[in-house]
């Protein structure tokens, strides 16, 4: 299209007109200023919002302080490795010194799986292995494993009923 064909064919402001020299609009989309100012004051009261609730912690969930029932603290041997064809008796020996078997040689259990993920983490990080670890139950009935060293704590309640309580036996005779 040449410029003298633009021109001839060029409504009112410089747009193109249809035959007839009729105009489209429906390029443009307009939006009624109601709109726009109802979604400005929706944007302005939702970061108030969250604000406010930053500021004075509303809804903000935590956890309380965690009140022990029971707690004792054990040192695990025998977690072997991924892919290890005849780990070790997974044994947990208590602060007290009492001896407890976790899991047979060459048995893959729940607690063999939870202390290598322990384990691995404290070899990465350069911790001694014969640090201990702690094991708490709380008021309402929740089983954690805590490594202090680490930071890591495990909620064994959350890997379902059957496994929170694999590690009961360590908890058997500890003290309040």
């Amino acid at each position: 299209m040449n410029r003298a064909s633009f021109i001839e064919y060029s409504g009112p402001g410089g747009e193109p007109s249809g035959p007839g020299g009729h105009t489209h609009d429906h390029d443009q989309i307009h939006v009624p200023k109601p709109v726009i100012w109802l979604t400005a004051a929706l944007i302005a009261f939702t970061i108030v919002s969250i604000l406010v609730a930053r500021y004075t912690e509303t809804g903000l969930t935590r956890e309380g302080a965690l009140s022990p029932v029971l707690e004792t603290s054990f040192v695990a041997s025998g977690e072997g490795y991924i892919g290890d064809p005849n780990p070790a008796p997974l044994v947990a020996r208590r602060s007290d010194g009492q001896r407890i078997v976790l899991a047979d040689a060459g048995e893959e259990v729940f607690p063999r799986l939870i202390l290598r993920g322990i384990a691995s983490k404290r070899a990465s990080a350069g911790i001694d292995p014969a640090t201990p670890i702690r094991m708490i139950e709380t008021a309402d009935g929740q089983r954690l494993l805590i490594d202090d060293a680490t930071g890591q704590v495990v909620r064994l309640s959350a890997f379902g009923p059957e496994n929170g309580v694999s590690f009961d036996t360590v908890l058997k005779g500890a003290r309040p």
